[in-house]
């Protein structure tokens, strides 16, 4: 198994630890990754699945990265601060509406100096 696979499986782990244990697939839904994605990359191994060399997209990971409130493979753990992580939990607990909604909002108070 390659030291990007270990990573990656070790990375959904810890999203699903992070998230109170919840399934793979639950992971998946609250992510909008097909949960099919992810059980098939943890169920596939070097004996005998369909492509032990199968990686996650960099978007899945980022998706699952923010749905959890974890950096990704790669990010730099430091990067939030406490404010940073709540505002990313409560943005990743919103219905996907509502997330384009706000992220929207606050598109447009950037544009306009931080004005609403």
């Amino acid at each position: 198994m390659s030291r990007e696979r270990e990573v990656q499986l070790e990375f959904i782990r810890r999203c699903q630890d992070h998230l109170g244990g919840i399934t793979r697939s639950a992971l998946a839904r609250r992510a909008g990754v097909s949960p099919s994605t992810l059980n098939k990359f943890v169920k596939t191994n070097g004996s005998g699945g369909r492509d032990p060399g199968h990686l996650l997209s960099y978007r899945t990971m980022v998706s699952l990265a923010r749905t959890a409130g974890v950096p990704a493979p790669g990010e730099n753990a430091g990067l939030l601060d406490g404010a940073e992580r709540d505002l990313m939990h409560a943005f990743a607990r919103l219905p996907a509406a509502q997330r384009r909604h706000l992220f929207q909002l606050v598109m447009s108070m950037l544009r306009s100096g931080g004005q609403a």
